[in-house]
């Protein structure tokens, strides 16, 4: 739960140049109610250089309360706060031909040192039809080399405006010597 203002601050010719959002959360992450009273802050800016060109970054700065319960001596213990603090820039691309978007990621929780990145694509095949790739990866806890991989491809049925039905493949790689998942 929080507040969050967004906007565009700049225009130029009926063309947005420079778009932000900034917000205030309470909050542990997705639907999980929080377990301290810190509010945490998130902001993003995009700069729109060209119409069909977006360039931009975004930030986060909170406290998380810890639910690890393992044998790492190196994480908070049960119930305590941390710090957490990520940060990521990237681009998106969009014309009549191609919808691409990618980012990298970099954080940290406490001790923990993560890093990501991803793009996907979206190719329409049909005005209805779209076959879209993307591949990410992710570093959970760069000491620990917590790696995984997603290799995806699939395809959307676009029936009505912002709904579809899309079928896809993905290959994970979870690598550290967990199985693999199809």
């Amino acid at each position: 739960m929080g507040i969050m203002l967004s906007g565009d601050l700049i225009h130029f010719q009926d063309r947005k140049l420079l778009s932000y959002k900034v917000g205030l959360y309470n909050g542990q992450g997705i639907n999980v109610a929080d377990k301290n009273s810190h509010k945490d802050l998130a902001a993003r800016i995009m700069v729109h250089p060209l119409s069909w060109l977006s360039i931009g970054g975004s930030g986060y700065s909170g406290k998380g309360n810890s639910v690890y319960l393992g044998e790492d001596s190196r994480l908070p213990a049960y119930g305590t706060n941390y710090d957490r603090r990520r940060w990521g820039i990237g681009t998106e691309i969009i014309t009549c031909a191609l919808y691409l978007r990618a980012e990298y990621l970099k954080g940290e929780d406490d001790v923990r040192k993560s890093e990501g990145y991803y793009a996907t694509a979206s190719v329409p095949v049909h005005p209805k039809v779209d076959i879209i790739a993307s591949y990410d990866y992710f570093n959970k806890d760069k000491d620990l080399s917590m790696k995984q991989t997603n290799y995806i491809l699939g395809a959307q049925y676009n029936f009505y405006k912002r709904c579809r039905i899309q079928a896809q493949y993905i290959f994970q790689d979870k690598q550290q010597g967990m199985k693999n998942v199809n």
